[in-house]
């Protein structure tokens, strides 16, 4: 029998490596406890990221300047365009990992410690999102899983 995740979150979810922000109305402040949440777990916790951030296109540029304002430590790789502006992208971070000495390439340092990404790219750029381990992800409007407890 499955159970429903809000009570998974809160009578086990902790222990289990769960972890969850539930809200539906607009304006609760859900984009900043994602992002205070992976402050907390870069800084306190010293998981560098990368962090995949999933959101429709019309939510990038306020998640963009939410991370400027409130978290510029955290760098924001904003995986957005059409596919020359993508593919320019790709073709960075492998110059970035390229020039990295060979011993390091395994599991790079990355430039960024967040992947924005919309749904339709992320679908469509699977093959090159999925060579990162991400550490956590933020998906639909905000709801946060982090992928270490």
């Amino acid at each position: 029998m499955r159970r429903p995740l809000l009570a998974v979150l809160l009578n086990n979810g902790g222990s289990q490596g769960l972890n969850g922000i539930l809200a539906d109305e607009m304006g609760l402040g859900k984009t900043v406890q994602v992002i205070s949440s992976l402050l907390v777990v870069q800084e306190r916790c010293g998981v560098a990221g990368p962090f995949l951030i999933v959101c429709p296109l019309s939510l990038v540029d306020n998640w963009k300047a939410e991370i400027a304002k409130f978290a510029p430590s955290l760098k924001a790789l904003v995986y957005v365009g059409d596919k020359n502006e993508r593919q320019r992208l790709r073709d960075g971070v492998v110059a970035h990992v390229n020039g990295l000495p060979k011993a390091q390439r395994r599991d790079p340092p990355l430039p960024f410690s967040v992947v924005l990404t919309t749904y339709e790219i992320a679908n469509m750029d699977a093959e090159f999102l999925q060579q990162f381990s991400y550490d956590a992800l933020a998906q639909r409007r905000c709801s946060l899983c982090f992928s270490r407890p």
